[in-house]
């Protein structure tokens, strides 16, 4: 009851913020042009300096004990984004939801769902695995995430265009600064990294505000069967894989819930903003965080009680 009390804590205050964005929009005080315009505030400002907060404030030159669970959240992380971007194209003919679906699938939203879990069930002495996994998947997914919706965008996407679009994307921008002065040991001073830290709090309850303003529950049945299959690879099929893979390499309990919370959260709230600004399905990359993210409450429970039963964690 705890482990479930536990994602419900994390999750529930994420779908009131929903809610609230829904009946903002159902009672008129904000339209769909204002929404439009908070998302782009999320994705231009707020998001690029989350992920360049954290990133700075990690500490990512230790990586003694780490190094094991590190490069298997890289591989993983990796071979699960190519194996989406090959298969997704076999089943979905439209370029906008093919992008949207490749990085719903594996795009977790570990910076802020799989870290509280973590934070609870490991101890602080042994948070270091799971914050440095999570602070180099923070770039990585980010990366997947770009590259899926602009291989998806339609025509054709010459490299160095392509190479350009990646390298000016604010949260490519916003990760890469944060790594620099970490690694640089570039000390910021209060004034500057203070409206840092205000600015990147606006992101999670800005954007899940805006994806209850976008939502339209009439049109999730049309959309009903990419997300019923988008949430089961999420949720179910690929941290079942991961986790299997990280017992039977022996991980430590730590790493193992670091697996869980890199691979078992659920879509990552920016995967909706990046969809809005690359020409992505915007409803269903908005559906897919809002289903995950309820869904999630029963599968991470699950994953944590079959664990506990197998002595992992």
């Amino acid at each position: 009851m705890e482990n479930l009390l536990l994602s419900a804590e994390v999750v529930v205050p994420l779908l009131l913020l929903m809610l609230v964005g829904y009946i903002v929009r159902r009672t008129g005080l904000m339209d769909a042009a204002a929404f439009a315009m908070c998302n782009r505030l999320v994705f231009y400002v707020a998001l690029p300096c989350l992920c360049a907060v954290s990133l700075y404030e990690s500490d990512l030159a230790n990586v003694e004990g780490a190094g094991g669970c590190l490069l298997f959240c890289v591989a993983g992380i990796t071979v699960s984004f190519l194996l989406a971007l090959l298969l997704v194209p076999r089943f979905c003919s439209a370029p906008p939801r093919r992008g949207v679906i490749a990085q719903g699938a594996v795009r977790a939203n570990d910076a802020i769902f799989g870290l509280a879990v973590a934070g609870a069930l490991v101890p602080q002495q042994e948070m270091q695995v799971v914050l440095l996994s999570v602070s180099v998947s923070i770039p990585l997914f980010n990366l997947c995430g770009v590259t899926a919706l602009e291989l998806n965008r339609g025509g054709r996407v010459g490299v160095r265009v392509f190479a350009r679009k990646i390298l000016t994307n604010p949260i490519i921008i916003g990760c890469a600064v944060g790594a620099l002065l970490n690694l640089c040991g570039v000390r910021l001073p209060g004034m500057l990294l203070s409206p840092m830290r205000s600015l990147s709090g606006l992101c999670t309850p800005l954007a899940f505000l805006v994806i209850g303003g976008t939502l339209r529950f009439s049109a999730m049945q049309q959309d009903r069967a990419a997300i019923v299959w988008t949430t089961l690879i999420k949720l179910v099929l690929l941290p079942a894989v991961m986790l299997v893979l990280a017992l039977l390499l022996d991980f430590s309990p730590a790493a193992v819930i670091t697996v869980l919370a890199v691979f078992g959260a659920p879509t990552a709230l920016s995967s909706f903003p990046l969809a809005c600004e690359l020409g992505g399905d915007e409803r269903l990359a908005g559906e897919i965080v809002a289903v995950t993210s309820v869904c999630s409450i029963v599968t991470m429970f699950l994953f944590i009680f079959i664990l506990k039963q197998l002595g992992g964690i």
